[in-house]
């Protein structure tokens, strides 16, 4: 069992991204799998697991670089102190009854909540040498 630790030296942001691509059930899964693992890793198992399926992989490249892009460049983040606390999918089906195909009917979407974990490390001052 994975125990949640709560260090006070970590904080949590949590992302809600609205994707109206239909993920396929090995991405869903692949994407459950994140949970508690640090991002380069998370992007190392996107990159081997999803290599069959480029544009899905893409897709879920760009909104988990674009998460991290933020932590970046707003709260100045070090990349390799960035790791996935929580990710989940909830499928969202839409029905349109005005909609004259069948097949139209629903309309499936899915919302991720990721939830990225990080530290802000102070910037250390550098030293000048006196000469």
């Amino acid at each position: 069992m994975v125990q949640k630790i709560i260090n006070p030296n970590f904080n949590i942001k949590t992302f809600n991204i609205k994707c109206e691509n239909k993920l396929s059930p090995l991405a869903k899964t692949i994407i459950k799998s994140f949970k508690f693992k640090l991002y380069y890793y998370v992007v190392d198992d996107l990159l081997y697991l999803l290599k069959s399926n480029p544009t899905e992989l893409n897709y879920l490249l760009q909104i988990l670089h674009s998460t991290v892009i933020f932590l970046q460049n707003n709260l100045y983040v070090n990349f390799f102190d960035i790791y996935v606390y929580d990710i989940s999918i909830n499928e969202v089906s839409k029905f349109n009854r005005l909609v004259n195909h069948q097949s139209d009917y629903f309309k499936v979407s899915n919302d991720i909540t990721i939830k990225l974990a990080y530290q802000v490390k102070p910037i250390t001052k550098k030293l000048e040498t006196i000469w």
